[in-house]
């Protein structure tokens, strides 16, 4: 026992030792080693007394060679100064409350959120009024839907003949989204059937008739098709229309109208820029026109047959970057019939963005050839003679150019001027040969055309107004007048939302002052015409309509001798389901 505790306090004695050696070596380097330059550092310094109690147990580390010249650790914690403050201080704020509106009526009763909807109304002269939308979405990717229309009036109008009239239309149409492609088909049929009524019956008291004999009906029915879409993601756009249809009147005139439009385009990078491609359009019509002379001429029993195309190719090259692109190109057209014609025309596009979306300057030029037909002057004129002279109209330029834009989302505007040099532009003037002078014929001339209009849009929370006007003079090459083409035409539409399910609308629409030509130059006064329109919503789906058309009870007149009726009244009502 007593041999243990000696060696207990020989043990102890030794450990105190070695603990006094660590002291004078901790103090000898402190000592020395600021003379060395090892560690000059006068932020290490501390008066603080450390004694260091461990077991010795020595050994060698791992050697590791220092630099000649070592840097001491510069990064010092310091403490940060922070100032609390305990009592409570109000902050002011920069806000102002606004009294909150509500939600606006949104015309959910508007027919543009159902899938169906249907219309119908009655008025003065025996006036009949119908219309119909179906549409049903057959997939994700495919839609079909019906349309049709029906309006027919018999009123009578004071030393005219009968002036009844019946117009229906009706079409058929699918629709087929893919990622890459878009395919449209439609099948269209229209009857118009009007009453040459523009005579008076006293002035041919020898002359007897029924209302029959000078009626007319213009009847088509269509097919067009339209395909568009990309190849790959380089986008080399596309699209394909062709369009069939099939013309005939009342006296067995007819016509077929074949048309197919189609252009390609493909990116390149020929100079550095942000959209840049290269593009090839091609137009035809083909048209088959075979006319019944009797239909003027009812003692003649005999047909003539015409064919006249129109081809065209347009090669161009679209550049653009921010708010600005420009196409240029050229357009080679034949006309084809009995004789060949072939012309050049330009095809410029230019498009440059002034500020933004808000304003664009743009230049648009081009020209070629028109194909008239039976049914592109019936659709302008539906008083046309059965039988007509047909020509081409070729534009040798037309150029048109101004500003456009819109602010915010509520304002969308147009201003243009145009100009043009033509030839063979069709006018109508009264048929000599037509039983009652009733009917027009169609005369070519040639001349230089010069316009200014203004479109305009504006959409509130419960105004919608738009604006149009335009302004046209002619300087024609033969021709002491262009015929029946008026110096001004105007529309001024305004709609209100009176209730959230009450909109009232008034249309003024009219034209300036044009001339005519029959037994001598017949000067044609301008007109105006103000309609006034109400539409009701009761329920959700279920809603009533009244127009009042021709409110100054103008009988008017579109074209020589033929005026329009005094002032309508039409009410009914609208369905949506």
């Amino acid at each position: 026992m007593m041999l243990r505790e000696k060696k207990m306090k020989t043990n102890d004695n030794r450990y105190i030792k070695h603990m006094m050696n660590i002291q004078r070596l901790l103090l000898f380097t402190a000592l020395v080693l600021p003379f060395l330059g090892f560690a000059q550092i006068e932020e290490m310094k501390t008066d603080e007394e450390v004694m260091v109690i461990a077991p010795f147990n020595p050994s060698i580390s791992k050697a590791k060679k220092m630099d000649f010249a070592p840097e001491a650790d510069t990064n010092k914690t310091h403490k940060l100064n922070i100032d609390y403050i305990t009592s409570p201080k109000l902050f002011e704020t920069n806000y102002s409350v606004e009294k909150l509106n509500a939600a606006k009526f949104v015309d959910r009763r508007s027919k543009k959120y159902a899938q169906n909807f249907i219309k119908a109304g009655y008025g003065l002269y025996n006036r009949l009024y119908g219309e119909l939308f179906i549409n049903n979405q057959l997939n994700k990717r495919s839609q079909i839907g019906v349309h049709a229309n029906h309006i027919s009036s018999n009123g009578a109008i004071d030393d005219f003949a009968y002036p009844g009239q019946s117009l229906s239309k009706a079409k058929i149409w699918a629709k087929n989204i893919k990622r890459k492609q878009t395919t449209n088909l439609a099948l269209d049929y229209r009857r118009n059937s009007i009453h040459y009524y523009g005579f008076n019956p006293a002035d041919y008291p020898l002359e007897e008739y029924i209302d029959d004999d000078i009626m007319q009906t213009h009847s088509h029915i269509g097919l067009n098709f339209d395909m568009q879409g990309t190849f790959d993601t380089k986008y080399r756009d596309w699209q394909i229309k062709a369009g069939y249809q099939y013309y005939w009147d009342q006296f067995s005139s007819n016509e077929h109208l074949i048309d197919i439009n189609a252009y390609y385009e493909t990116p390149v990078e020929w100079i550095d820029l942000d959209e840049q491609y290269v593009g090839i359009a091609f137009n035809t019509q083909s048209y088959q026109s075979m006319f019944n002379y009797q239909g003027l001429y009812p003692s003649i029993d005999s047909t003539d047959s015409y064919f006249h195309g129109v081809y065209d190719i347009a090669p161009y090259y679209v550049i653009g970057m921010e708010n600005f692109s420009l196409e240029l190109g050229a357009k080679l057209s034949m006309g084809l019939d009995s004789n060949t014609r072939v012309s050049v025309a330009p095809r410029i596009k230019l498009d440059v963005g002034l500020m933004g979306d808000q304003l664009h300057f743009y230049v648009d030029a081009n020209g070629g050839f028109m194909n008239n037909s039976m049914a592109s002057l019936a659709e302008a004129n539906h008083f046309i003679s059965p039988v007509l002279p047909l020509k081409y109209t070729e534009n040798q330029y037309r150029v048109k150019g101004g500003f456009k834009g819109h602010y915010q989302s509520y304002l969308d505007y147009n201003i243009f001027v145009e100009t043009a040099s033509l030839k063979d532009m069709p006018m109508f003037v009264t048929d000599t040969n037509a039983r009652f002078h009733n009917s027009f014929t169609v005369i070519y001339d040639g001349g230089q055309y010069l316009g200014t209009g203004l479109d305009l849009l504006f959409k509130a929370e419960r105004w919608n107004i738009e604006l149009m006007g335009k302004y046209q003079s002619f300087t024609m090459d033969t021709a002491s007048r262009a015929w029946q083409k008026p110096s001004l035409l105007y529309k001024f539409k305004v709609g209100y939302y009176v209730l959230e399910n009450l909109k009232v609308t008034g249309l003024l629409m009219g034209q300036g002052k044009m001339y005519h030509l029959y037994q001598g130059e017949q000067a044609m006064d301008p007109w105006m015409d103000l309609s006034l329109m109400a539409d009701y919503h009761l329920t959700k789906n279920l809603g009533f309509f009244l127009n009042v058309t021709n409110i100054f009870s103008d009988e008017y007149r579109v074209w020589y001798n033929y005026p329009t009726q005094s002032i309508g009244f039409m009410g009914g009502l609208h369905f949506s389901f």
